[in-house]
C-alpha cells in the first residue's frame, strides 16, 4: 500500500513516521569544543560541536544535518593538520536604513552605546525621550524636511544633512549621554539632594552658552556656509518649480505648496498671506487656486458643505484684502 502511494504523501508519511520515531529515540550528545590552531604566529579559534552520539539525529541523516555549520572534527591537543589560508574577497553593504518603527526602537535603546553608568540611567528611563514624546520628535523632523520617506524607509534630506554637521560643532547637542545626565540631576531633585532651581539655572547657562558659540561656530565654517548656500539655491529653485504664481499681497514672492496649506515665499519677510487648501469641507483644486492668486475669485465650484445645515452647495471664491470668501452672485 505505501508503494502505491505518490511520491508527495510517501514524503509526507516517511517525514511524520521519522518526527514520531523521534520522539522516543535517544539524544543527540556533543561536546561544545574551542579549537586553537597555530599556522606560524597566528592563532585562529573555532568554536563548535564535536558529536559523541548522534541520537534522533540518526533518523535524519542528510547532509545539512551530518555537516552542520557549527560541527566540528574530532580532533586531540597537540595533533597536527594541514592548514590552508585564503584571503576572502567580499564587498561591504550599507546598513539598511531605518523606518519609524526601527529609529524609535534605536532611540529607545540608545544607552547600550553608552558607558555603564550613563547606560543604566538610560535603560532606567527607556532610552532617549518617552513613547509618547518619540514618534512627535520624528513627525517634526518630517514636517521641516530634515527627514523624507520613501518607501516606508526614512532618508535624511540635504537640509537634514546641513543641520546634523552644524549641531555637530558642539557635541554635547549630539550627546545621548546628556540626557542621561539630566535624567540623573532629576532624580537627585526628587531625593531633595539639588534644587530645581539649581538644575533649571544650569539649563540656562547652557541654553545661553550654545546661543553664543554655536552661530560663530557655524559662521566661521567656510565647508557648512559652501553646503548651506547650495542647499539654499535648490530649495529655491524646486520652489521656483513648485510655485503657482506670484503672490498677490507683497507681489514679489511664490505662492507656493507649504504642505497643509499654499504660501508666500517671503513669509520671513513678514509676508503672511497663505491659502487654505480646503474650504467649507471642498479640496480646492489646484487650477481654483492659481485662479485666485491671479485674478482675485474663481469660477462656480461644486461640492462645498454647509457646517450647519450640511448640504452641499455651489459658489465661487473671491480674494478681499487677502481674506478668502464665498460669492454667491
Amino acid at each position: 500500500q505505501l508503494a502505491k502511494l505518490p511520491v508527495l504523501q510517501r514524503q509526507v508519511y516517511d517525514l511524520v513516521l521519522k518526527t514520531t520515531l523521534a520522539m522516543f529515540a535517544g539524544p543527540y550528545e556533543y561536546t561544545e569544543t574551542t579549537i586553537i590552531t597555530q599556522v606560524g604566529e597566528a592563532l585562529f579559534k573555532s568554536v563548535g560541536k564535536v558529536p559523541i552520539n548522534p541520537g534522533w539525529r540518526r533518523l535524519f541523516k542528510t547532509k545539512s544535518v551530518e555537516q552542520g555549520k557549527d560541527t566540528l572534527p574530532e580532533v586531540t591537543p597537540g595533533q597536527t593538520v594541514q592548514a590552508v589560508l585564503t584571503t576572502p574577497t567580499k564587498q561591504t553593504t550599507p546598513p539598511k536604513p531605518f523606518t519609524e518603527g526601527t529609529l524609535i526602537t534605536a532611540m529607545k535603546t540608545a544607552g547600550k552605546t553608552l558607558d555603564a553608568d550613563e547606560a543604566a540611567v538610560l535603560k532606567d528611563v527607556e532610552g532617549i525621550g518617552t513613547e509618547a514624546t518619540r514618534a512627535n520628535v520624528l513627525e517634526t523632523l518630517k514636517r521641516r524636511h530634515y527627514l523624507v520617506t520613501n518607501k516606508n524607509e526614512l532618508h535624511v534630506s540635504g537640509t537634514g544633512v546641513t543641520l546634523c554637521q552644524a549641531v555637530a560643532l558642539e557635541p554635547l547637542l549630539t550627546s545621548p549621554s546628556m540626557t542621561a545626565k539630566w535624567e540623573i540631576a532629576l532624580k537627585e531633585i526628587g531625593k531633595k539632594k539639588r534644587t530645581p532651581e539649581n538644575f533649571l539655572g544650569q539649563i540656562k547657562l547652557l541654553i545661553q552658552k550654545l546661543l553664543k558659540e554655536v552661530p560663530e561656530q557655524f559662521a566661521q565654517n567656510a565647508y557648512l556656509q559652501t553646503q548651506l548656500v547650495a542647499q539654499q539655491q535648490v530649495e529655491q529653485k524646486q520652489q521656483a518649480q513648485a510655485a503657482v504664481g506670484v503672490c498677490p499681497i507683497c507681489k514679489t514672492g511664490e505662492i507656493s505648496d507649504r504642505g497643509k496649506f499654499y504660501g508666500c515665499s517671503n513669509y520671513k519677510n513678514g509676508c503672511k498671506f497663505t491659502l487654505p487648501k480646503q474650504w467649507s469641507g471642498k479640496k480646492l483644486p489646484i487650477s481654483a487656486i492659481k485662479q485666485l492668486i491671479k485674478t482675485g475669485e474663481t469660477a462656480q465650484l461644486k461640492g462645498f458643505k454647509s457646517k450647519k445645515m450640511g448640504k452641499t452647495f455651489s459658489a465661487k471664491l473671491k480674494l478681499e484684502a487677502g481674506k478668502l470668501r464665498f460669492d454667491f452672485n
